[in-house]
């Protein structure tokens, strides 16, 4: 942002946070944060709480204070043992993020009739009692991470870590300065700054296109949740991309202290530079922790699983959204949704993958399904970034498919515009913000694991790679283990979870052989790394290998970007470059290609993504598309028929799968899902349902006919408009630049 123009961003490199903790009282295990999250509008003198997102203007401010403090007692100690200070050159730092799992909460009380508000940072491994006050109380805290690569809590000099001896010290000292001075000791005010210049070098913003993809995964951030050697948090870098902070400059704190070492002073080697808006700040070598191990191999708990694990089988997963080509390849491009897949033999024993999709559309009108479509005419949903809607009333506005006016629409009360067009890109961004878990695996006291999810558009499996987020995590996947239902208190969302093991695309110095196949990755994620190893050798290129970082590591939602991809395969289709890549020995990571989940969040809503809870894939995607249209999945017979290799029009015909279990007819999941007060339009869609149930059957018969005569008049109509919208394009239907939505 402009105002965090001109400061350092200082990170720290590792955490002790917790989300969670065992309450030795109970021996549950509780989430580490306040036990009231609302604010109290009442008097009667209790706290109420609100965690503060991270661009917050209070986060940021308390990120400044706190990067200040850190700073300011760097250089004290640097100059009490005559150290040379001149690394540390501005008067202006901001901590890039807290620590991971570590949050801000804002309290609220009533006193009288004044309203007296407190910041908390909440994370403290011992859970929610030791909670930090104030920034300066904070610090050592901070101090001891930034330099204990042991991360034994005995060294730090904290409040809460010391021994109690010197948490006795502490809060005698802390009762003898309110007593003499009316203050605490975590208010004593900050060391005056020290007025060094800051920084001259400056960095223009970045100009970025619609066809750019915004995989930096901005946004509000959920803080990783890792284990104790979880480094960087990445939102700061991200946002400063866009936010015109190209000023800032880095500094990342590294453990300079030696293991049996027993201190907690505060003994970081510095490492600066200057930072562009193009680039992400670098991070320290992660720590690992010497008795983790890869998780080894899971099982195939379902035949789609296994399915989706084989490679060169399909690309593309029942449920997913999808930009296809319509007329098979020929035709202008549309967002859908896969129903169904099977494989077509071929000579030479060569496979094609075969899809039916979906096209997405409003409630009023569903398109045929587009059958026998070949993977080249289809794109992942976060290969493009969706386009504006048409009717330019609906531009700029934060609205979710299911709470539009669509038969205001239709009969053109909100202006001009192709309605089908606009109902297929506010479905695909409604089900972008939502999850759907199932399989489940075992339910705990506080959590539930399930086998896989829908995520986005996109569906995960456990046992398979995802890309994750932030500039901290650039060029890392997580192998999932785990796939994690939090169960917070009553009357609260469920938080979604993905634990794992975290591995970093590293490149191997010409002296460094390459280590065996790792039989800890997924085969496709192997495969894929010995390609791109074959592509760099002939061409006298560095070889590169999956290295592993650390094991069953906690991460939230808003930490992933969605599913790794083979670069073998989709590259490919997203770039026209692909040979020369493959000539030039270096072939593009498939995640720099492709967005991240909820990125339209970012324009939308100001940066601020959310995601919602469906119990079923159906209710995701509601009244865009047809009742009874798929379960997003097969069976056992239909996987065994899939791998076989046996493919013709009868065998195509029994791989799809069974339509009969969405159970939500379209009429009736619109009209459910819309707002409290109901338009008119919604009155009488209710009122028609409702006459339909009291109808004899020549009665329903002849409002059936009626619907029959409106749809088609509605297809006709659309017809109409997209024939004229084409003509108009001035383009090929194949030209793939979503400057422009052509449905």
């Amino acid at each position: 942002m402009d105002s965090d123009r001109g400061f350092r961003i200082v990170w720290i490199s590792q955490s002790d946070g917790k989300l969670e903790w065992r309450n030795p009282k109970t021996s549950q295990r509780e989430l580490n944060a306040p036990p009231k999250l609302k604010q109290l509008n009442s008097h009667k003198g209790e706290m109420g709480y609100e965690e503060l997102g991270f661009n917050d203007k209070r986060h940021r401010e308390w990120r400044k204070k706190l990067g200040t403090l850190l700073i300011q007692d760097e250089i004290e100690k640097r100059r009490a043992t005559g150290q040379d200070i001149a690394d540390l050159d501005s008067t202006k730092y901001i901590l890039g993020a807290l620590p991971d799992n570590y949050k801000l909460f804002e309290g609220t009380r009533h006193e009288g009739t004044k309203l007296r508000k407190e910041v908390f940072v909440y994370g403290h491994p011992e859970g929610p009692k030791k909670r930090y006050r104030a920034a300066r109380e904070f610090i050592p805290h901070l101090a001891w991470l930034s330099s204990d690569e042991t991360l034994d809590s005995r060294n730090c000099e904290c409040k809460f870590c010391a021994p109690p001896d010197a948490q006795k010290a502490f809060e005698e000292m802390n009762q003898w300065q309110i007593k003499k001075y009316g203050i605490k000791v975590a208010e004593t005010k900050p060391l005056k700054p020290i007025p060094i210049n800051p920084p001259k070098t400056t960095a223009q913003p970045p100009t970025v296109s619609r066809r750019d993809s915004i995989s930096s995964g901005i946004g509000t951030p959920a803080p990783a949740q890792n284990k104790q050697n979880t480094m960087i948090p990445s939102p700061l870098s991200d946002a400063s991309r866009n936010t015109g902070t190209g000023s800032n400059s880095v500094i990342t704190v590294k453990s300079e202290i030696p293991k049996a070492q027993k201190q907690g002073t505060f003994r970081p080697s510095w490492q600066s530079q200057q930072q562009s808006d193009n680039s992400a700040p670098m991070p320290p070598k992660p720590l690992i922790a010497p008795n983790q191990k890869p998780t080894p191999p899971l099982p195939h708990l379902s035949p789609d699983q296994k399915l989706d694990s084989l490679p060169q089988k399909f690309m593309f997963r029942q449920g997913e959204i999808v930009w296809f080509t319509r007329e098979h390849g020929r035709g202008a491009v549309g967002l859908g949704v896969i129903l169904s897949r099977s494989l077509l033999s071929l000579a030479q024993s060569n496979e094609q993958a075969r899809y039916v999709v979906q096209p997405l559309s409003h409630p009023f009108f569903h398109p045929a399904q587009q059958p026998e479509y070949e993977e080249t005419w289809l794109k992942p949903w976060l290969a493009y970034s969706p386009p504006d809607p048409f009717h330019e009333t609906l531009r700029n506005i934060d609205m979710q498919f299911y709470n539009i006016p669509w038969k205001e629409i239709l009969d053109g009360k909100w202006g001009e515009g192709d309605v089908e067009a606009d109902g297929s890109i506010f479905a695909a961004r409604t089900v972008d913000g939502t999850y759907t878990v199932f399989e489940p695996i075992a339910v705990k006291a506080m959590e539930r694991s399930y086998n896989g999810v829908f995520f986005g558009g996109e569906k995960i499996w456990r046992g398979e790679a995802v890309r994750l987020a932030g500039p901290s995590r650039e060029g890392q996947i997580l192998i999932v283990s785990d796939i994690l239902e939090v169960i917070p208190a009553p009357a609260q969302p469920t938080e979604l979870i993905f634990v794992g093991d975290v591995y970093i695309w590293k490149s191997l110095k010409p002296e460094e052989r390459a280590p065996p196949s790792n039989s800890f990755l997924p085969q496709l994620v192997n495969l894929d790394l010995n390609y791109r190893n074959e592509v760099s050798r002939a061409a006298g290129k560095p070889i590169h290998v999956w290295h592993f970082l650390e094991s069953r590591a906690r991460f939230s939602w808003e930490d992933l970007k969605g599913r790794w991809y083979a670069s073998r395969y989709l590259v490919p289709v997203l770039s026209d470059d692909f040979q020369q890549q493959v000539a030039a020995g270096d072939v593009v990571d498939a995640g720099k290609k492709i967005n991240s989940q909820g990125d339209y969040a970012l324009t939308i809503r100001g940066g601020n993504k959310s995601i919602v809870k469906k119990e079923t894939r159906a209710l995701a995607f509601g009244a865009s598309i047809p009742s009874a249209n798929s379960d997003f999945g097969i069976s056992e017979k239909q996987y065994t028929t899939l791998i076989s290799g046996v493919s013709s029009q009868a065998s195509t015909k029994s791989a799809v799968a069974s339509n009969n279990q969405l159970g939500v007819s379209s009429q009736a999941g619109y009209t459910a899902a819309q707002p409290q007060a109901p338009s008119s339009s919604q009155v009488q869609t209710t009122t028609l349902q409702q006459q339909y149930a009291r109808a004899t059957p020549a009665q329903r018969q002849q409002m059936e006919q009626q619907q029959r005569i409106f749809i088609a008049q509605q297809a006709a109509r659309h017809s109409q408009q997209r024939l004229a919208h084409e003509a108009n394009a001035g383009q090929d239907a194949m030209d793939l630049d979503f400057g422009q939505f052509i449905n």
